[in-house]
């Protein structure tokens, strides 16, 4: 495909196509009539460009036009495919854009974070959409990834065999009296890069130019190359990704902010631990008065209160989220 659909391109797809008659036969009611392959559909409609990065022709887009190009390069490979008869369930269009939308973020803040890591080597700032932060200065021992981690993972399994013999005996101490509190998984992690291991994670100072599908495998799995290896003080910050925020959702940031302010400060000893939440809409307007719950760990040590979620950001295009993000950065440096 391309961003803007071409259906000669869709004929001659290198993907094997980004989707798949499964009417004949149907094992079920309940199955779908044309299976959505994500990845491809992904690679497909950003084979040119990472959204808000220095090869998209107009990099300050918003997210919705993104995704709705996306929607459309959908609809119209299906009936280029399929004719009149194709059609997609409005519930799985839904879930796919939120899914689509957090991987255009996760990409976007993979770019940022690339960047800030040639310039801590460099001293030189190369990126033509991207502002170097106020403050930053190059330092090689001052590197930052930005990670996506698998729905459900385990995110103990990142930190070192010390943190994780910290956090399974407090686990343990719980299970004895019946209950737990698990390190929750969020949707993507920034962790600082150790000085004596950055010669093996080189992958993180590549700056991705498109979803191809081996950028695409990069961004899904370089959690792989982190595991076992993080310090509990390396543990930076964490960011929970929505694309839209309903009543009964609002709380999930909530509970996940909470426990992990605790973890970070009790468990890991990561003083300087953030919590965000990134939403592409900010609809119901109470959602910011939701977010200002002090954080319980603050109130309950009787020092300064904190928010559990020191900030909420409305995602409105991937260039100005990458920024807001690296503009934190130097929060982060040593002293």
């Amino acid at each position: 495909m391309s961003f803007i659909f071409d259906s000669d391109k869709c004929a001659q797809c290198k993907y094997e196509h980004c989707l798949e008659d499964r009417r004949h036969p149907l094992a079920d009611d309940r199955q779908a009539a044309f299976l959505f392959k994500q990845q491809v559909a992904l690679a497909c409609t950003f084979d040119d460009f990472i959204p808000g990065s220095e090869q998209d022709p107009q990099p300050a887009r918003q997210y919705f036009v993104y995704l709705q190009q996306f929607r459309t390069n959908i609809l119209n490979a299906g009936r280029y495919l399929f004719g009149d008869d194709f059609h997609l369930d409005p519930n799985a269009t839904a879930k796919l854009e939120d899914d689509i939308f957090k991987a255009l973020e996760a990409a976007a803040l993979w770019n940022a974070a690339a960047t800030w890591n040639n310039f801590m080597d460099s001293g030189e700032w190369h990126s033509l959409t991207l502002q170097q932060p106020s403050g930053a200065l190059a330092r090689p021992d001052n590197k930052i990834a930005v990670i996506r981690l698998p729905v459900g993972y385990d995110a103990s399994l990142l930190f070192d065999p010390g943190t994780r013999a910290e956090i399974g005996r407090f686990e343990h101490a719980l299970n004895n009296k019946d209950m737990t509190l698990k390190l929750s998984c969020p949707d993507l992690v920034g962790i600082r890069l150790k000085p004596s291991t950055q010669d093996g994670l080189r992958i993180f100072h590549h700056k991705a130019d498109s979803f191809s599908a081996e950028n695409i495998r990069l961004f899904e799995n370089a959690y792989r190359s982190l595991e076992g290896s993080v310090s509990g003080t390396e543990f930076l910050f964490a960011i929970a990704v929505k694309k839209t925020v309903s009543n009964h959702r609002q709380y999930q940031p909530l509970f996940e902010a909470n426990v992990l302010k605790f973890l970070a400060r009790e468990i890991l000893h990561s003083s300087a631990f953030r919590f965000h939440v990134h939403v592409g809409s900010a609809e119901p307007a109470s959602v910011e008065e939701s977010y200002k719950v002090a954080s319980l760990h603050s109130l309950l040590k009787g020092s300064e209160p904190q928010r559990a979620v020191d900030r909420l950001h409305r995602s409105l295009s991937p260039l100005s989220t990458a920024q807001v993000t690296l503009d934190d950065f130097p929060l982060f440096l040593q002293k």
